[in-house]
């Protein structure tokens, strides 16, 4: 194979992958619009699990708590700095930091600090978990 061919080669390997990311990505996001929806109307029938085609589909809900979208990450921080949950604070807040802390105050206290109330946001993130089954 000469130079120019090979060169030839390699950019129609490069459209490919490209147009094959291109494809995985829509893919994905199908998916997960899908699940969603799924997810939701599993839950809305009670729903909690079935067996199709040898795999399980399962309805998980996991409690979620990150900063609220408006709130900008100095705000946080420079609340964050006069609690005990300080450490938090590095040159931002690390959400799944954040995540596993709160989680464990809300669990222990029923609810966020007063004081940062007004800057997490809690919400349940639902999903569909796809296992083998025996």
């Amino acid at each position: 194979m000469g130079l120019i061919e090979m060169q030839q080669q390699y950019l129609s390997l490069r459209r490919d992958l490209a147009e094959q990311e291109d494809s995985l990505k829509k893919a994905r996001k199908k998916a997960s619009e899908l699940e969603q929806l799924l997810a939701e109307q599993m839950k809305a029938l009670g729903q909690t699990s079935t067996v199709l085609e040898g795999k399980r589909l399962t309805v998980r809900s996991t409690p979620r708590i990150g900063k609220k979208g408006d709130v900008p990450m100095e705000i946080l921080c420079t609340t964050l700095a006069g609690t005990p949950w300080s450490f938090l604070v590095k040159d931002s807040v690390h959400p799944q930091s954040l995540q596993a802390t709160m989680k464990e105050v809300v669990e222990e206290n029923g609810q966020l600090p007063p004081e940062l109330e007004p800057l997490l946001r809690c919400w349940e993130q639902v999903s569909v978990a796809v296992t083998s089954t025996p």
